[in-house]
């Protein structure tokens, strides 16, 4: 994804320190997502939400796997802190919106984005996918839909265009007229 380097203020910040604070880092990535390119799954370069918002807690798995779904506890659950990552500037408000619109079933009344992964058997490899889960749906949520056009009529050039039409279809068809000397 390429990086519109007038309308970030951020990037001089981080090329001149380069241990900057996780708080710059992530505004960064919030510019280049308002700046670059609109659809994430296009962007080579990903959002990714700070570990330290994100809940993970391990439950049991359902489904087939023989004796490893009684033992282990595989299954991925993670809690996305939407309220937390709104109020130290992760997350901007309208953004925030879009997230909670775009996912009613997956925000519980505390205000957490719940995603679970039971997809593997290793917890480590569920735990990846459901971090990857949140990453995508809050980097969706940040890109701003466009405003779309209603067509309403047709353009001047086209109505000009069926107009010269129809006077020429009528020459062709009065051209097959008969006149009364004709029948003679």
């Amino acid at each position: 994804m390429s990086l519109n380097r007038s309308a970030c203020s951020l990037r001089p910040c981080l090329r001149y320190r380069p241990k900057a604070t996780a708080q710059l880092q992530i505004q960064h990535q919030l510019c280049r997502y308002k700046h670059g390119s609109s659809s994430y799954k296009s962007s080579k370069k990903r959002f990714h939400v700070p570990e330290q918002f994100i809940k993970f807690k391990a439950i049991r798995s359902s489904g087939p796997g023989g004796q490893n779904v009684n033992k282990v506890s595989t299954c991925v659950e993670a809690r996305f802190n939407i309220a937390a990552a709104t109020e130290s500037a992760i997350l901007p408000q309208d953004a925030r919106d879009r997230l909670m619109q775009q996912n009613p079933n997956r925000i519980n009344k505390k205000g957490e984005l719940v995603v679970q992964a039971q997809e593997e058997r290793t917890q480590a490899r569920n735990k990846v996918i459901a971090k990857d889960r949140i990453d995508h749906l809050v980097a969706h949520a940040l890109v701003e839909p466009k405003e779309r056009n209603q067509w309403t009529e047709l353009g001047e050039v086209t109505k000009m265009k069926r107009k010269d039409l129809k006077q020429h279809r009528k020459v062709i068809k009065s051209n097959r007229k008969l006149s009364r000397g004709d029948w003679d």
